[in-house]
């Protein structure tokens, strides 16, 4: 069940499960500046609206995020 901060606000866990990867992975990639840095709750948590996850989906696949160490491209 995806948790909503308010309504069309995603945590990060919502978007680690559309791009079938760790909540752990788009936090480096936040720190790294590989993706935008995500608004914040009162509590901190990390929030999205539909827009930007669809447009980080965008910019993960664009730039290869997803090469596995033997450098194939994983499926998205």
């Amino acid at each position: 069940m995806a948790v909503q901060s308010a309504a069309g606000e995603h945590t990060i866990n919502d978007l680690a499960k559309r791009l079938k990867i760790s909540a752990k992975t788009l936090k480096k990639w936040e720190q790294e500046k590989k993706i935008p840095e995500a608004r914040r709750n009162p509590f901190g948590w990390r929030l999205y609206t539909e827009h930007e996850m669809t447009r980080i989906e965008k910019l993960v696949k664009e730039n290869g995020f997803f090469v596995k160490p033997d450098g194939k491209p994983k499926q998205a």
